[in-house]
Formats: structure tokens, sequence, C-alpha cells
């Protein structure tokens, strides 16, 4: 399974370059600004909407899901293998903080192991958001930008020199698409199983490439940030 991860990493971090060259130098430099532009948009539009679409869309069910299984349970496994499945896959991680409310067993208990599912759940919404907006973002702004600096500055460049600087500057942009897919995936695989299963430290530290786009720094600031 690793070797496809190897693949995708090489297969994306090819297309971005190759689409570097095919715009040019000032091709890319609307890209490189497109990309940072709606990275900064989909941060602040994720944070704003993912505590909204909880309690749209979440809260009641949640709420609901604990209410109805508490008084079924009388262990903090038999009380998670009563939620729904997508939910029970998110909280198993924290049964340990969970275990000493289902005990009790009071309408307390469940505020309390609520308290706990909606941060979890909130910041997963707030990384799919952030992910959805951010590719919307992107095909919004680079026709936008693109306008903008043809009319502010319209460079021209001999041909082949301007492809050749459209692909250096696509490594940056890249080695950013690459490491949102590793974000991506890791986004995923808290979400679903079956992803999860295909995303395990032994999997990923066979890979040959994809490790080190799993396991860097920035990797690690894009999923802190979303």
């Amino acid at each position: 399974m690793f070797f496809v991860y190897d693949l995708i990493v090489i297969v994306v971090f090819v297309a971005v370059l190759a689409m570097g060259y095919k715009r040019g130098f000032s091709g890319s430099v609307v890209g490189i600004i497109s990309v940072l532009a709606s990275f900064i948009a989909a941060f602040v539009i994720a944070n704003i909407a993912a505590p909204i679409v909880y309690e749209s869309f979440f809260a009641e069910n949640i709420k609901e899901s604990v209410y109805s299984a508490l008084p079924k349970s009388d262990s903090v496994n038999g009380f998670i293998s009563e939620l729904p499945g997508w939910l029970s896959f998110i909280i198993k991680d924290s049964s340990g903080q969970i275990a000493k409310f289902v005990e009790s067993g009071t309408d307390k208990a469940a505020l309390s192991i609520i308290s706990i599912i909606q941060p979890m759940v909130t910041e997963l919404i707030r990384a799919v958001v952030f992910m959805v907006s951010l590719v919307i973002m992107c095909l919004v702004a680079r026709p936008v930008f693109k306008k903008v600096f043809k009319a502010l500055f319209g460079i021209s460049i001999i041909k082949g020199l301007d492809g050749f600087l459209g692909i250096i500057l696509s490594v940056p942009a890249g080695l950013f698409a690459v490491c949102m897919f590793a974000a991506a995936l890791c986004v995923a695989a808290k979400f679903t199983p079956e992803i999860a299963d295909m995303l395990t430290d032994d999997i990923i530290e066979q890979s040959y490439i994809f490790k080190y786009a799993y396991n860097n720094a920035f990797t690690g600031f894009i999923l802190g940030l979303i």
C-alpha cells in the first residue's frame, strides 16, 4: 500500500511543476499569491463556520445519542458501541476521559461527555470546512489575481525563460500541495476506519517519499491550523 502513497506524491509534485512551466513566471506568481490568499481566507472561514455547523447539524444529534446510550451502558466500551458508528470511531481514543462519567450515568455525566465530544467534532468539522473552502477559494481567487496582476504589471519574459522560472516558482507550490495531500489523508483517517487502516504508522514508515510529506513540520503546522 505504501508505494501508492509514494506514487501519488510524485504525480502531485510533477503535475504542479508542469502547470508551473505552462503558466510561466507571471502565472506562477499569480498561483502562489492566490494560494496564500485562499489559505488565509479558508482559515478564517473555517474558524467562523465550524461552531455554526456543529450547532446547526450535529449538536442535537450528539445530545440525543449520548442520552440514549448512557442508560444502556455499564462500561465505557458498551457506551461507545451504542453510539452511531462515525461518532464512536471519533471518540474511541478518549475512552479514558469518558469512563468515569459513564459509570455514574447521570444527566450531569451526559453533559460532561458532550463537553468532551463537542471540541473533537468541531475540530474535525473545521478541518473539513477548511479543506473545502481552500479548494473553492483557490478556484475563485486565481482568475481575479490574474487579471489584477496583468493590469498592474503586464510582465513579458522570453518564453523559454518564462517557463523555466515558472518551474522554479512552482517548487514551493508543489511541496505545499504534497503536504496538503498528507494533511487531507490525516483528517480523512479520523473520520473513516477504512482510511485509518490504510494509514497506519507501519505503512507510513515503509514508504520512501510519503513519510517525509506526512511527518514534517509544515504538515504538522497545517494540521495545527485546521
